[in-house]
């Protein structure tokens, strides 16, 4: 009686609450808005939303939140006058919540959402009394696919897009400063490298023939590729494609052909008796580089079995590798002989070679003759100081005549210690490395060879040589350079020294200026050219005042010092094609061509200042030191006789000298 008591108990409140869930339902169809005009806002309302989204430029996130806050009380109500929870005009409401998270993530959309679904829940009950739960979780679910599920995507898509951006930074960054190559610097996948044509016909013609034994659409010939790690490559095929095999499948057989290299053993593609491919490893011989490969392949099927390819595949890689060290043999000859020639050459031009410069071009263009190089440099080296310079180099050199070669370079290391460097692919050391120096341009060396030119008394240069891909410089090629650099050194290590002979003949021992003969013929060659091409030149003579009293109260080797001091001044404020030599005694004499009157007299004013500016110390105290200046100009108005230049800069120093010394006079008679 109990049970049946609370079963009716039961029965009765689920009468009940059906009534009540039908009388919410008839009570939410009585809305201000019918569910037609209400469908038609929203549509529009979507698609207002998604302009905005696609717009160019996108709305920044502040201006989104706003329309979100701005939008949220109108589709509120909206909602509510048009079926409340069961109202399509929900879809409004999460756009709000969407808009108003923009800035901030998907966990305020959650928040949103909830706060959304919260107050429509808590507006229906109190205007239904009775919630009716499955129209309930049908808007939960809009409010969650359209606020918070976009916004959570979009923040996945935005981290993925800030870190790529991040990445990319990094990458710009690294490759400024050298650590990572640009994608065009960096070296190429193992590809095709076909043998020269001298060395590959062969080969070819006989690969033809096993293509046709075997009914094979292609024999192909693989070798051991040594810029990418010993990878197999293509050298020769029977196919008629200069770019390479054309019906050989690289990434279903090419992991069979390798392992047949390296096991030394026959492989193939499949257990049936005709396979498609067959491949076995071709052994190396005496005299050649490392041997490779022998694959025989066909789209369907070749028309011999297994056991005949086992039987006789090897005979045929066996044939191949004494084709190929034979040919080999043969080129290595051919270019054995190419470069005892360029020797031979190389040793009779330099005999012809009577200056420096002429020798250093033609040793440059020898080292290219013998070892096939792209670029060519001549260094010269001072072993005492422990650095060099760039003396000559090939035309389109990558470094420039005179540029400075630092001990802690790679070149500079090989003529320290005396030892030939090679490094066939050399990217990896420009990059972490200096080659020639500090002052070199970036960019990134190939392949380098770099052989010191040693005699008895010691290093005295080096020959430098640079590929234009990696690989391009061998070994065997920097070992040909060498017999070069022993030729090279003697004609070199002459015009060494007799170019200092020469400089010493024109050089005074004591101040490192022209001496008065090298003067006079350079003073002759430039009046000749102002004859001839027109323009001035000036003449500056100086003169140290008072030497006399200095060499006599302070001795004659603080003499030397001031005049040593004084010839650097001028040595350093001179241009590169001014003239400056001690004259004799304590006169200084600067030719300054193409220089008027007033650029000379210029010239001679900052000399003056910078010599008073600057005390000589000796002995504990500084002497004070002036000179006295003269100019005269040849080739300007008034005119000077040609023979009398000197002697009227020589006057015009005198006037200086008798009107109080430490100033500049000039030629003309109207004085300073």
């Amino acid at each position: 009686m109990t049970a049946a008591f609370f079963l009716l108990q039961a029965t009765q409140r689920s009468a009940d609450a059906a009534q009540a869930a039908a009388q919410a339902a008839a009570q939410g169809q009585r809305t201000f808005v019918g569910i037609f005009p209400t469908m038609a806002i929203v549509f529009f309302a979507v698609f207002i939303a998604l302009l905005l989204a696609i717009r160019e430029p996108p709305l920044d996130s502040e201006t989104a939140r706003r329309i979100g806050v701005f939008g949220m009380i109108p589709a509120m109500l909206f909602t509510l006058l048009s079926g409340g929870i069961q109202s399509p005009a929900v879809v409004l409401v999460a756009l709000c919540v969407l808009a108003i998270s923009v800035p901030h993530g998907p966990g305020m959309a959650f928040v949103g959402a909830l706060a959304a679904f919260t107050t429509l829940l808590g507006v229906e009950g109190i205007r239904s009394r009775v919630i009716v739960w499955a129209p309930a979780f049908v808007t939960a679910a809009v409010l969650v696919s359209t606020a918070v599920i976009p916004r959570w995507l979009a923040g996945r898509v935005f981290r993925a897009v800030d870190a790529a951006n991040r990445r990319v930074a990094q990458l710009e960054e690294q490759v400024a400063q050298g650590r990572v190559r640009p994608a065009a610097e960096r070296p190429r996948e193992p590809g095709p490298t076909r043998l020269e044509s001298s060395v590959a016909t062969p080969l070819i013609t006989y690969l033809r023939m096993l293509r046709d034994i075997v009914g094979a659409d292609e024999a192909i010939l693989w070798r051991h590729d040594p810029r990418s790690d010993g990878v197999l490559v293509p050298v020769a095929w029977s196919g008629d494609d200069p770019d390479g095999p054309s019906t050989f499948r690289s990434e279903e057989w090419l992991p069979l052909v390798t392992w047949a290299a390296d096991n030394e053993m026959v492989n193939f593609d499949a257990t049936g008796g005709f396979p498609s491919l067959a491949a076995v490893s071709v052994p190396p011989r005496i005299g050649a580089v490392a041997g490779g490969a022998l694959s025989v392949s066909h789209r369907t099927g070749m028309r011999v079995d297994r056991d005949e390819l086992k039987r006789w595949l090897p005979r045929h890689a066996d044939h191949l590798a004494d084709m190929l060290a034979l040919v080999e043999s043969g080129d290595e000859v051919s270019r054995q002989n190419t470069t005892t020639l360029a020797l031979l050459q190389a040793a009779t031009d330099f005999q012809k070679s009577r200056t420096v410069n002429s020798l250093g071009a033609e040793i440059c263009q020898s080292a290219l003759d013998v070892t096939g190089a792209a670029h060519a440099a001549l260094v010269r080296w001072d072993a005492d100081a422990r650095r060099g310079e760039v003396q000559a180099t090939s035309n389109e050199a990558p470094v420039r005549v005179g540029l400075v070669i630092t001990d802690d370079s790679a070149v500079g290391g090989s003529c320290r210690e005396a030892t030939p460097l090679t490094w066939e692919d050399a990217r990896e050391l420009s990059r972490t490395a200096i080659v020639y120096g500090r002052a070199e341009p970036k960019r990134v060396v190939q392949s380098l060879g770099v052989v010191p030119l040693v005699r008895p008394e010691g290093v005295v240069g080096a020959i430098v040589v640079e590929g234009n891909e990696a690989y391009r410089v061998r070994g065997e090629s920097v070992r040909a350079l060498r017999l070069l650099g022993a030729i090279a050194a003697v004609s070199l290590e002459s015009q060494f020294e007799y170019e200092e002979i020469e400089r010493r003949a024109r050089t005074d021992a004591l101040t490192g200026l022209s001496n008065r003969r090298h003067f006079e013929e350079q003073m002759e060659r430039l009046l000749d050219e102002c004859d001839r091409y027109g323009g001035p030149v000036s003449l500056v003579v100086a003169d140290i005042d008072h030497f006399k009293l200095v060499n006599d109260s302070y001795g004659h080797d603080t003499g030397d010092v001031v005049l040593q001091i004084v010839a650097k001044v001028f040595r350093d404020g001179v241009r590169t094609v001014d003239i400056v030599a001690r004259y004799g005694g304590e006169e200084i004499a600067c030719l300054l061509p193409q220089t008027d009157l007033q650029g000379a007299r210029e010239f001679a004013e900052r000399m003056r200042r910078t010599i008073e500016s600057r005390p000589i110390p000796a002995e504990g105290r500084e002497i004070p030191v002036t000179v006295s200046f003269g100019v005269a100009t040849y080739g300007g108005d008034p005119p000077v006789p040609r023979a009398k230049l000197f002697s009227l800069a020589d006057r015009a120093l005198y006037r200086s000298k008798e009107q109080g010394r430490n100033r500049v006079s000039l030629h003309e008679a109207t004085g300073d």
